[in-house]
């Protein structure tokens, strides 16, 4: 899984539509709008910063095992 903003200032977006990224079955690209560069920051929760990006991450990976 590729995810990345597309507001980040130091990785462009754009590599992730050539062929090699988007014809390959085993990548999944998601784009955000906002994020900057590691800004996928969430809201605070019962443990603590809860980091937006790693929650959607496991989201993916539990639904990629099933």
């Amino acid at each position: 899984m590729i995810l990345a903003a597309a507001d980040d200032p130091m990785v462009p977006t754009s590599q992730f539509s050539d062929a090699p990224v988007r014809d390959n079955p085993n990548v999944s690209v998601r784009i955000e709008r906002y994020g900057g560069h590691c800004g996928f920051v969430g809201e605070n929760g019962e443990t603590g910063m809860q980091y937006w990006a790693e929650t959607v991450v496991l989201d993916f990976l539990e639904s990629a095992m099933k």
